[in-house]
């Protein structure tokens, strides 16, 4: 589903966390267009440094006037109360990193990666 299916086709407002390798997801470079189809957009980062979406597409949204916020990890992003109810993961793409961010690759893995002990903290109806 897309979006604003999941949404009930309301264009009003968004709020999602972008959730992996955001830096090479081009995948989440092209959501920072579409993402201008609403009137109002709340984009949560969620990502290790080494693996944070491109300074230029994040001014891009802050240009577009969306509220951005960045954090390190799933479980930083969960230890703090405004939770969205939509997440959007992308993979990581190790075949496009060099070694030194390949060497961290099990740390960035469990920043990023679901597990059963989150589930419990998420908001109710998360897609």
């Amino acid at each position: 589903f897309s979006f604003l299916e999941q949404k009930g086709w309301d264009r009003d407002s968004i709020h999602l966390a972008l959730i992996g390798d955001l830096f090479h997801g081009r995948t989440v470079h092209s959501k920072v267009d579409g993402l201008r189809l609403y009137g109002k957009v709340e984009v949560d980062l969620v990502a290790p440094a080494e693996l944070a979406l491109p300074h230029m597409y994040e001014e891009r949204m802050l240009a577009f006037g969306f509220h951005v916020r960045k954090f390190a990890s799933i479980e930083e992003y969960l230890a703090q109360d405004r939770v969205a109810k939509i997440w959007y993961f992308t993979r990581l793409q190790l075949e496009r990193m060099g070694e030194k961010v390949l060497s961290k690759s099990l740390e960035l893995r469990k920043a990023v990666t679901m597990q059963r002990e989150f589930v419990g903290k998420m908001p109710q109806r998360t897609k």
